[in-house]
């Protein structure tokens, strides 16, 4: 009986020292993270081999600390006539790609990508995703753009 309250006592110790924070450490410092402010794509015709293809062309403003930022990822999803307005974001695609331009101005750095899908379709969703120079920071991901919709605007 001595042993088994023994036991008890230890796994319940072994239980409250469990307790506490998992997540992996972030910088404190505000001057090591970023985050994307806006963005916006576009498709465009692109012949390639004699074959037209509908291609990317995606600007996007990262604000804090873009000399952080080890990598950017494209995903990319074809917009297709089944997906429904409510659908969640599926990407068939996700590529790393490089700025073709990087321009900043304060807080603020502004770059270009261009990216041609292998599903040519009129339109895409997609999204950017930056990856830091920091091991314990995650991914900082934008929202969710259609080109379709930025197209429909006046």
């Amino acid at each position: 009986m001595k042993r088994l309250t023994i036991l008890l006592t230890l796994l319940a110790a072994s239980l409250v020292i469990a307790c506490g924070k998992k997540e992996l450490p972030v910088p404190q410092d505000a001057r090591n993270l970023f985050a994307w402010k806006a963005a916006k794509g576009e498709t465009f015709v692109s012949v390639e081999n004699g074959t037209p293809r509908n291609c990317l062309s995606v600007t996007a403003d990262l604000t804090g600390s873009a000399r952080h930022v080890a990598r950017y990822l494209l995903e990319v999803e074809p917009r297709t006539a089944d997906i429904c307005p409510g659908c969640p974001f599926m990407p068939e695609e996700i590529v790393e790609v490089t700025p073709e331009s990087i321009i900043s101005a304060g807080d603020v750095t502004r770059m270009t990508f261009v990216y041609c899908p292998r599903n040519s379709t009129d339109n895409y969703r997609w999204r950017l995703a930056a990856h830091s120079t920091f091991a314990s920071v995650p991914y900082q991901f934008s929202k969710v753009y259609d080109t379709a919709a930025s197209q429909s605007r006046p």
